[in-house]
Order: structure tokens, then C-alpha cells, then sequence
């Protein structure tokens, strides 16, 4: 989100004659993180989002190395004011959209996928529990207990640490489980009510992840001629 609101609403200054563009390092970040799964879903790399139509200079948005998509404008704010200040941004797991798309597609990246109430332990892990199993191990479909679990909140180098913000209530988790037996949070996203979210929890137990591609674009495909249709009743 760094990277395309840069594009799309570049940063102004009083003093600069021209905005502040993002970086052509950020732009080959993103393509490389993103490219392969787009091509995966029959998205080809936007022509606009050519990488050789930016430069690196010091006057442009640079990439961090734990920069990531945002869950909403408030998330972006801090996550740019961070890049200003020198400061982390939010984790990625943590700023997750919670679109149906996006929620499927870490679904069946996932190892491991829960609806657990989590609280923090220290700047890199949380703690959850009683969790009901979406995927995973002891996953029957059913309301079961699960043990308390260390979970670190971002797979970047251990020295780096970002704000996950944890609020009261349940959470949808999802991680993956390293061959050392640690679980590394891919989406940690506020239990919601809207009919998307809904949509996708349900959706877990008759998605085929190989196929999934399709079904995510037949989804946006869904959406955009929706957008375009006029309503005149």
C-alpha cells in the first residue's frame, strides 16, 4: 500500500516543484513479493507500474525492510510516519485487509488457522488461546479447546520488532509452523461481522486451495462489473 499510494497519491511539499515518488527499489520489492502470485491468479504485472519509470535518488519513497500492506487508512498513516521518523511500521501479519480474496489467500498458505483470543507477551510474540481449529493438526470442524501457544507476530530477523496492536475479543490467526516446531503469525485480523468476512470463514470448509486462483479471480471479476453496472431501481 506504500508503494501504490506513492504512485497514486504522491507526497507534496511546499518547497519541491514536483511530488515525491516512490523509489524504483520499492517498486522492484513489491513486483518481486507480488508478481508470482498475481500471475498465479491470471494478473499480469500492471504496464503503469513499470519499475524503470522510477529512480533512486534521496527524494523518493524507500522501501523497509518490514513495510507491508495496511488494514486502513490508520495503519498507512502510521506505517508512513514510521518510515519519516525512523520508527517501525505496523507488522505485516498484524495490517492484513480483510477482504474475502485476501483472507482465503493466506488461508491456504497457512499451516495453521484459529479463532483464539491472544494477548501480547513481549515486543515479538503473543500468547493464544482458547482457540477453535479452522486448519491445522487436530482440525475436525468442531468447537475444541487448544493449548496455549507461543506465536512470534513477524518473520522478519529477530532484531527487528514492530507494533502489533492487540485489543480485547477474538482474533482470526493465522501461521505457519517452522521446522523447529515455532509458530510465525501470517494474519492476526480482529474477529468481524461484515458479510465478506463471514463469507470467507465459511468458505474454509470447501475451499480447494488448488483452484483457488480461479475462484479469486472470478471474485474481483464479480466485483468490478458490479461497480460498473448502474443501479436504477
Amino acid at each position: 500500500m506504500l508503494f501504490l499510494c506513492s504512485v497514486f497519491a504522491p507526497v507534496c511539499l511546499p518547497n519541491l516543484d514536483k511530488p515525491i515518488k516512490p523509489c524504483k527499489s520499492l517498486c522492484e520489492e513489491v513486483q518481486n513479493n507480488c508478481e508470482s502470485r498475481m500471475q498465479q491468479y491470471g494478473f499480469p504485472w500492471p504496464e503503469m507500474l513499470r519499475c524503470d519509470r522510477f529512480e533512486d535518488n534521496d527524494m523518493c519513497i524507500k522501501p523497509h525492510n518490514a513495510a507491508s500492506a495496511s488494514n486502513g487508512s490508520q495503519n498507512f498513516a502510521f506505517n508512513l510516519k514510521a518510515q519519516v521518523l525512523g520508527l517501525n511500521p505496523v507488522c505485516k501479519s498484524c495490517s492484513q485487509a480483510s477482504t474475502f480474496e485476501n483472507i482465503l489467500d493466506n488461508f491456504c498458505r497457512a499451516s495453521v488457522v484459529l479463532r483464539a483470543r491472544v494477548r501480547p507477551l513481549n515486543e515479538t510474540h503473543i500468547i493464544v488461546r482458547k482457540g477453535r481449529s479452522f486448519k491445522g493438526p487436530t482440525f475436525d470442524r468442531k468447537r475444541t479447546p487448544a493449548h496455549e501457544r507461543l506465536v512470534k507476530i513477524s518473520d522478519v530477523n529477530d532484531g527487528a520488532h514492530c507494533p502489533c496492536p492487540i485489543t480485547k475479543g477474538n482474533f482470526l490467526l493465522m501461521a505457519n509452523e517452522t521446522d523447529n516446531g515455532q509458530f510465525i503469525a501470517k494474519l492476526i485480523l480482529p474477529w468481524k461481522q461484515d458479510k465478506n468476512f463471514k463469507s470467507a470463514i465459511r468458505r474454509f470448509r470447501a475451499v480447494d486451495c488448488t483452484t483457488l486462483g480461479r475462484e479469486i479471480r472470478e471474485s474481483v471479476l464479480r466485483q468490478s462489473y458490479k461497480r460498473k453496472v448502474p443501479n436504477y431501481y
